[in-house]
């Protein structure tokens, strides 16, 4: 947030501009549409806008973007392991986390996925998982 305080002044349409091209970037990034309203008003704050002003913007609107999505996503998958292992003492069951790829796909199949599913779906954890403690090796290198 202290890169806003940063930046110079924007006028009110540029700020409208950006904040509704944001919400909608994040809302379609999950699938959610606004596009109906988002449209509509985005047009209505940049119809005095030069087309070099609206490519200004992009850059924030790209930069701040991003931030929220990964930011949205990191907070996520911290509320699903803390909700998984609260389900794993709950059932007493090993965590999704701590289990190997073999214990995933039992895992899955037991929960009623066809061996094809359960092998793809363990596969896709085992690979988030692996470049997840690379991402964090390296913050932390």
């Amino acid at each position: 947030m202290q890169r806003f305080f940063n930046e110079q002044q924007k006028d009110r349409n540029t700020e409208e501009i950006e904040a509704e091209s944001i919400f909608f970037a994040v809302c379609a990034y999950y699938g959610i549409a606004t596009g109906e309203n988002s449209f509509g008003y985005i047009a209505a704050w940049s119809k005095d806008k030069e087309l070099k002003e609206l490519r200004a913007s992009l850059e924030t609107i790209n930069k701040t973007s991003s931030e929220l999505i990964t930011d949205i996503d990191r907070n996520y998958a911290e509320i699903m392991k803390e909700r998984e292992a609260a389900m794993a003492m709950e059932n007493d069951e090993k965590p999704l986390a701590e289990m190997n790829i073999l214990e995933m796909v039992d895992y899955f199949m037991e929960q009623g996925m066809t061996e094809e599913q359960a092998n793809d779906l363990a596969n896709s954890e085992w690979q988030a998982r692996k470049i997840n403690e690379s991402a964090n090796k390296n913050k932390s290198s």
